[in-house]
């Protein structure tokens, strides 16, 4: 709670009129920055399906969250987001699967300081 308070305060400071979190979950982080800065658009991206209905329900519509591999080609991103977040649990387990089974063979046995610099140079080719 106090990273997705810390990263709405922060979000809040730029006023951001677009927002990513390429790994949404239930759509917390996105929830705390909506209501922090009202952005115009609004996208989550999870690749549990229930967990992805769940954010979609919380944060209504005014956003869109899709299920999905965030980084699968087949998503509906926009080009640039004013704002790109994301609290990746990569230590919990999933119906008896680490979370970082999702993620591509390369990926699975980084830090999670590795897997933030990845998420970054992946959001900054897009």
């Amino acid at each position: 709670m106090l990273v997705t308070q810390f990263i709405s305060d922060l979000a809040a400071t730029c006023n951001p009129t677009s927002v990513l979190d390429p790994t949404c979950g239930v759509g917390g982080m996105l929830k705390a920055i909506q209501m922090s800065c009202s952005p115009d658009i609004i996208q989550g991206v999870d690749v549990n399906q229930e967990v992805s209905r769940i954010a979609q329900t919380l944060l209504g519509e005014e956003a869109y969250i899709q299920q999905g591999d965030i980084f699968q080609s087949h998503l509906e991103l926009k080009e640039q987001y004013d704002l790109i977040v994301a609290d990746p649990p990569l230590n919990l387990l999933f119906r008896g699967r680490s979370s970082r089974d999702h993620l591509p063979k390369e990926l699975q046995g980084v830090r999670l300081r590795q897997f933030a610099e990845y998420l970054a140079i992946w959001a900054c080719r897009r």
